[in-house]
């Protein structure tokens, strides 16, 4: 028998999803925009589209950070209060070496 209850993560994956679709949508609009090839059309997709392209790189990584109870505790855990960064943690340093 399956579960059909709907729970919370259910919620906040189809609010991410309605958010990616949304910024997919826009781009969208904005490269059909740029087929009319009208100045004030050329002028609203050059204004507005970094700012789509910023928000639909890291609307995930937020809203993931958001969404997930652990992995807020885990990266709270990598500061103490008082702003200092936990001296245990492992730090790996790579060396390279040019030559011609």
């Amino acid at each position: 028998m399956s579960n059909n209850k709907i729970s919370s993560q259910d919620i906040k994956m189809f609010i991410y999803s309605l958010l990616i679709f949304f910024i997919e949508i826009c781009g969208c609009i904005q490269q059909s925009l740029l087929t009319f090839g009208y100045d004030i059309f050329l002028e609203a997709v050059a204004s507005t589209q970094w700012i789509l392209a910023d928000v639909g790189t890291i609307a995930p990584v937020w809203f993931i950070l958001a969404t997930n109870k652990q992995l807020r505790q885990e990266i709270a855990n990598l500061f103490d209060f008082g702003g200092n960064i936990v001296h245990n943690i492992p730090i790996v340093t790579v060396t390279s070496m040019h030559t011609r």
